[in-house]
């Protein structure tokens, strides 16, 4: 798999923006609450949406500029593929 950024909402409602270079490792780890960032929002995340990516350079460039918008619906589309407003 390439690497991509992912968007993940979790059971309190809240949401977490990340890349990865392995999504279905990155995933369990969320899951296990090994990740400090996210520990805190909850264990039953679930992925929303994934942009795939050409490298991990590229997505963690995209990761900065969608965590730069701070408004998730925004971010949503763009990952879904929806040109932003």
């Amino acid at each position: 798999m390439k690497a991509g950024v992912y968007l993940l909402e979790f059971e309190t409602g809240k949401y977490y923006l990340g890349s990865t270079h392995d999504l279905e490792l990155r995933f369990r780890q969320h899951q296990a609450g090994l990740v400090y960032s996210t520990a805190r929002l909850g264990r039953e995340p679930r992925i929303v949406a994934f942009q795939e990516t050409g490298s991990v350079a590229e997505a963690r460039r995209l990761e900065r500029r969608y965590k730069s918008w701070k408004n998730h619906k925004k971010v949503l589309m763009a990952l879904q593929g929806a040109a932003p407003t």
